[in-house]
C-alpha cells in the first residue's frame, strides 16, 4: 500500500501541474514555471518541487499500473470517489490538449516529428512512454508523425523543415539543429531560443 500510494501521489502532483501548464498557456502574462517555483517555496506544506514542472504525462512501468491497481480497489470497495482514474483521465486528456496543439501549429503538408520515444531522458526505456501516448493520439487523428530517438534509432534521419514536438528531455536535444523556419513545441520549456524556427514554449502565456 506504502508504494502504490507514493506511485499514485507522485502522478497526482504531475497531473496537477500539467493541468496548470495547461491554463497558462491560454492567460496572458502567466508562467507555469513561476507557478511552480512559488508552489516550491512551500515545502513545509507540498513537501518538494520534484515533479512539479509541466510537461507530459508520467510513464514507465510502475506508476500508470499503480494507478490502476489502486482504480481497480477503489471500485471494488466502493470508495466515495475514484481519484485514480481522475488522475488516469487527466493524463489522457491533457495528451489529447497536445494533440490540439500540434494540429493548430500544422501548416498544409507539413511533416510531423517526435523527438523522443523514451519515457524519461536518457534511456532507451519506452514502457508508459507519453510520447508513445501522444503518437498513438495523433494515429487515431490521421495526423502522420515521425518519431527520432537518439537511445533507440542508430540511424538519423534526414530532417527537413517540419514541425517538432519535444517528447524526451534527452541532453542531445538541447543542440539538435531544427531546418530554418521549423516550428518547435517544447512541453518542457527545455530547448533554448534559437534563430530561423518558432518556439512554442508550453505554459507560458
Amino acid at each position: 500500500m506504502i508504494k502504490v500510494s507514493y506511485n499514485t501521489f507522485i502522478s497526482t502532483k504531475i497531473a496537477f501541474i500539467n493541468t496548470v501548464m495547461e491554463l497558462c498557456s491560454s492567460l496572458p502574462n502567466t508562467d507555469v514555471d513561476e507557478v511552480s517555483k512559488a508552489l516550491s517555496m512551500c515545502d513545509n506544506r507540498i513537501i518538494s518541487n520534484k515533479y512539479l514542472q509541466g510537461g507530459m504525462g508520467d510513464g514507465g512501468g510502475c506508476h500508470p499500473r499503480d494507478n490502476i491497481a489502486l482504480s481497480w480497489l477503489a471500485k471494488k470497495k466502493d470508495l466515495s470517489m475514484d481519484w485514480f482514474e481522475a488522475t488516469m483521465l487527466q493524463r489522457e486528456l491533457q495528451t489529447n490538449w497536445l494533440v490540439k496543439t500540434i494540429k493548430k501549429n500544422m501548416k498544409k503538408n507539413k511533416r510531423v516529428y517526435i523527438l523522443g520515444k523514451t519515457f524519461k531522458p536518457e534511456t532507451n526505456i519506452i514502457t508508459g512512454s507519453p510520447s508513445i501516448l501522444l503518437g498513438n493520439f495523433l494515429k487515431s487523428k490521421k495526423i502522420k508523425f515521425s518519431y527520432y530517438d537518439p537511445f533507440l534509432d542508430t540511424k538519423k534521419p534526414k530532417f527537413e523543415k517540419a514541425l517538432y514536438f519535444i517528447g524526451t528531455k534527452h541532453e542531445k536535444f538541447k543542440r539538435f539543429k531544427f531546418p530554418k523556419d521549423s516550428t518547435v513545441i517544447d512541453p518542457f520549456r527545455y530547448i533554448p531560443k534559437k534563430k530561423n524556427i518558432n518556439l512554442i514554449a508550453l505554459g507560458k502565456g
